[in-house]
């Protein structure tokens, strides 16, 4: 597995191994649980590389020498953010109706905080200049990232089928980019999700009982 995303599918797996919890929950208390993934509104910045989008495997491409060099490599946040949606959106595709869970993926917005200090303690540049002075002057506090995050988890009770699977951002669903909702991104989507249960299957022998017991073949994609 060296050289996968592993960002991408740590997510993926601890996701995965809640539904159980989360479905119990739901049904203890007669209301549906909500998965919240964050992801980041750089996704809108990426459009995959042919080699990739059109892969079957489009992690072990992205995870290849190849695709691993410096150069590839200044796109792979950005690829990540764009996985976590996939996987938001092809899971709630697949998710029984009976199962009391629904997912959405969240942007905290450009936040201000401690996560980039070693970064600016190497060599300067111009470039981190330039970001330090746009994380002064643009960026949210985390306090004020955090409430999309709670946003994203708590609002649209009243409505839970309109959240299920959006892409939230500043305390609204967004569109999301062209590209995921183009039939080459659901084809891909569909393509990550299936190498990704492949990869956690060898993982976690907990992966496939949950596939079989909260998930179906999807019906249709989503708009």
């Amino acid at each position: 597995m060296a050289g996968r995303p592993f960002n991408y599918l740590a997510t993926s797996l601890l996701s995965l191994l809640l539904i159980p919890q989360l479905a119990a929950a739901g049904r203890e208390f007669s209301t549906p649980s909500r998965m919240v993934i964050v992801s980041s509104g750089v996704l809108y910045w990426i459009t995959p590389a042919k080699e990739v989008k059109t892969s079957l495997k489009p992690l072990e491409t992205l995870g290849s020498e190849e695709w691993c060099t410096p150069e590839h490599m200044q796109s792979r946040y950005l690829e990540s953010k764009l996985l976590d949606l996939f996987f938001v959106r092809a899971l709630t595709e697949r998710l029984q109706t009976v199962i009391p869970v629904s997912a959405v993926a969240v942007c905290p917005g450009f936040c201000y905080s401690q996560l980039r200090r070693f970064w600016y303690e190497e060599t300067f540049s111009f470039a981190k200049i330039v970001l330090a002075i746009q994380e002064r002057l643009l960026a949210w506090t985390p306090e004020q990232g955090s409430r999309q995050l709670i946003f994203a988890a708590v609002d649209g009770r009243d409505n839970e089928e309109n959240m299920k699977g959006e892409f939230i951002s500043r305390a609204r669903p967004v569109e999301v980019s062209d590209f995921v909702l183009s039939d080459e991104g659901h084809e891909m989507q569909d393509h990550v999700w299936n190498e990704t249960i492949n990869i956690l299957n060898g993982i976690s022998d907990k992966i496939a009982p949950i596939v079989r017991d909260c998930l179906v073949a999807p019906v249709s994609s989503m708009n």
